[in-house]
């Protein structure tokens, strides 16, 4: 059996940062238990709280207008977008004093929280990434090849390759700031 763990920037790149093929379960198990994401940031608790603190830039974002930037300058539909960024901009505004008050309990939970107690992110540290390769997400793929199980009758296979694909955010993001958590999960490699 053969278990992997790849890690990219961006779900498009071709080139992995770190890609590791593990000789056992036991080894791909601790590692897959290390990959575990901080919770996302949902869009009514990012008018009350201010979910980055890690930089200057993200700090103005989430503070100023966390609903605004995070959410309504995604839409693509632009009459939408216009009413979206109206009616955001004025929840945001009326939210600011809220934020105020409860931006330095987050701050000093964000440091405490920083990217670099994650677990996962010091074992890719430890096995030679680059820190300044690594944001506050990651795109994160496993993959293990085992028997055959789960195969439709008339299929003759003898291994089965399952994949999953997900978003792994070291910090807590507003939620659309990385690309979600799962994007794909499925079975593959069939031998007639």
């Amino acid at each position: 059996m053969a278990y992997t763990i790849r890690v990219k920037t961006h779900p498009s790149d071709q080139q992995y940062l770190f890609d590791k093929t593990f000789n056992s379960q036991e080894e791909f198990q601790t590692v897959k238990n290390l990959c575990i994401s901080r919770q996302e940031i949902g869009f009514f608790e990012s008018m009350l709280i201010t979910a980055r603190t890690n930089t200057l830039e993200n700090c103005v974002t989430d503070f100023f207008f966390p609903t605004l930037i995070n959410h309504a300058l995604k839409i693509h539909d632009l009459a939408l977008k216009i009413l979206m960024t109206i009616d955001l901009f004025i929840v945001d505004i009326c939210t600011l004093p809220i934020r105020l008050i409860t931006l330095l309990p987050r701050m000093l939970y964000n440091e405490y929280n920083r990217k670099e107690t994650h677990p996962f992110y010091i074992y890719l540290i430890n096995q030679g990434v680059p820190a300044e390769a690594l944001g506050d997400h990651i795109f994160l793929e496993q993959q293990y090849i085992e028997g055959r199980i789960g195969l439709p009758q008339g299929f003759e296979c003898d291994q089965n390759r399952v994949t999953s694909k997900l978003a792994l955010n070291f910090i807590q993001l507003p939620k659309g700031v990385s690309s979600g958590h799962k994007e794909y999960s499925g079975v593959g490699i069939v031998h007639p």
